[in-house]
């Protein structure tokens, strides 16, 4: 992206070549709309996200006019044969759009000091306007329809210093039912008791291009080069700081809620991982994660300049990051979730705690005389034409749960076997989800 000033006599050039190319495509573009291209930039008063928000008129601006193909459906108005979203993606070319010469049509404001323009296009028709400023904001761009007479347009650009973004994240335990996703009266979970020792989850962030093997790794500095966790006030000034643990550094950690928010980050698309609390034992008590993004323990956050702290894509405002995990358990022969004796009392006040222990807590469970059991494999799908399927080979790493209903409470989860295989006793009788995943 070109970010510094064009001398005025640069620009005299240019706008002595550019109303030639212009004088001649308006003589030329029998049939023509035009659009009155204006650019601001916001930003806020200091570049932080608590500053005053700002909206200023741009000093120049070079543009680019693209014709915009995408998909514009009508309600009620059947596609044209197979051009439709049903049947297609997205164009993900856009050309330039043309004068009647076939030149692109593309320029600058004549005046430095301009924030607006008049362009002529072909009339009817669908663009997508690039701009770029001389001097102070980002790129950016706005879609605009024309028909045959003049239409206003505005588009805004981030201006610099680019607002930062953040990320926020929720932690919770799995297990009403087990389903990847948050529901009522599950807990939010920040920390384990081990061995008397109070061990908190841990949040790393990793730059998502790192995931499909471009260049990328873990993140330790926020936009401003200091350590994630640093707060600074409306000035820019530090706060606070977090502190290095001696062993693994800057380590975030949820609050006692299981909520965190990363903030002060450049905006990009980002990876977090969720690193559960360990004991002397790894196979004893451990956490295992049940949220998912494509497969991965890593969950995909992408947040732009001025990133609120709740996120909306569908439904109600969440945040960017929900991960659940969930501890082997067995209701019905009372395997609740416990590591030890020790994982169920506070070091600090000596009260017994079982909030973030025993998830079979308030759960009557009466052992019966049914057994549940199956092996998960993967599923085989045959050549085309054909649309059979077949079991195919066992599915590794498998983990089962057992949930009241279809959407109650967890009485059983665990691993499968070598083989994939799995068997759950003691069951009473009753209607039960089965919920698989890979650990």
């Amino acid at each position: 992206m070109i970010n510094k000033p064009f001398t005025q006599d640069w620009l005299a050039r240019s706008v002595g070549c550019t109303a030639l190319v212009l004088g001649l495509s308006l003589g030329q573009l029998a049939s023509a709309a035009t659009i009155n291209l204006t650019v601001e930039a916001s930003g806020t008063d200091t570049g932080l996200l608590d500053g005053v928000p700002t909206v200023t008129p741009v000093t120049g601006f070079r543009y680019l006019v693209e014709e915009d193909n995408t998909f514009k459906p009508v309600l009620d108005t059947p596609s044209v044969l197979l051009d439709s979203l049903s049947f297609e993606f997205h164009k993900s070319h856009r050309p330039v759009a043309t004068d009647s010469t076939g030149d692109g049509i593309s320029g600058h404001t004549v005046d430095p000091g301009d924030s607006s323009v008049s362009i002529t296009v072909p009339d009817n028709g669908s663009y997508f306007i690039s701009v770029v400023p001389y001097n102070g904001g980002a790129v950016g761009g706005g879609a605009v329809e024309v028909g045959t007479g003049t239409v206003d347009k505005t588009i805004r650009i981030n201006s610099f210093p680019i607002p930062t973004a953040q990320i926020s994240i929720r932690v919770f335990e799995d297990n009403n039912p087990v389903n990847g996703a948050i529901d009522l009266d599950e807990r939010f979970i920040s920390h384990s008791y081990i061995n008397g020792q109070k061990v908190p989850f841990g949040v790393k962030l990793f730059d998502a291009a790192g995931q499909y093997g471009a260049a990328g790794g873990r993140i330790d500095e926020d936009a401003y080069g200091n350590p994630l966790g640093t707060d600074y006030d409306s000035a820019g000034n530090i706060i606070s700081s977090p502190t290095d643990d001696g062993v693994n550094g800057f380590v975030l950690t949820p609050d006692e809620n299981g909520y965190l928010v990363i903030k002060h980050l450049p905006p990009a698309k980002y990876g977090i991982e969720i690193t559960p609390p360990v004991g002397p034992d790894p196979n004893s008590g451990m956490w295992y994660q049940t949220s998912t993004i494509e497969g991965s323990r890593t969950i995909d956050a992408w947040v732009k300049a001025n990133e609120p702290e709740v996120f909306v894509e569908f439904g109600p405002p969440g945040t960017h990051v929900f991960v659940g995990f969930v501890r082997d358990m067995d209701c019905m022969s009372g395997v609740s979730g416990f590591l030890d004796e020790h994982d169920t009392r506070d070091p600090d006040s000596g009260m017994i705690v079982r909030a973030f222990n025993d998830s079979c807590a308030g759960e009557a469970v009466t052992p019966g005389g049914a057994t549940i059991h199956g092996q998960i494999v993967n599923n085989h799908m045959a050549r085309s034409p054909s649309f059979q399927f077949s079991n195919s080979t066992p599915f590794e790493g498998c983990r089962v749960a057992i949930n009241r209903g279809i959407g109650g409470k967890t009485i059983y989860s665990g691993p499968c076997g070598a083989d994939a295989t799995f068997e759950i006793d003691n069951i009473e009788p009753g209607s039960y989800s089965l919920t698989i995943w890979d650990d």
